[in-house]
């Protein structure tokens, strides 16, 4: 992890810092910091990702796939 200056762990990434982390490109990543899709803060003129949305963002998604998958073994189940 990251720290800053003081040697004490930041709360935020860049957004490219963040982009690296999740294997999307970085022009990719700022779309969506525009659309909303992606977590930000404005501090100043620097744009910032809180490492907890973004914890939070991807524990969604996972959630919302998890369900989705469990939805179609239920219709595979019931269909045969």
């Amino acid at each position: 992890m990251r720290s800053d200056i003081n040697g004490t762990e930041r709360l935020t990434l860049t957004v490219e810092e963040a982009a690296r982390q999740l294997g999307i490109a970085r022009g990719t990543a700022y779309k969506m910091c525009k659309i909303g899709q992606f977590p930000t803060l404005r501090i100043g003129k620097k744009l910032v990702v809180p490492k907890a949305s973004l914890s939070r963002l991807l524990a969604s998604a996972e959630a919302h796939a998890e369900a989705l998958r469990e939805a179609q073994r239920t219709e595979l189940k019931y269909n045969y």
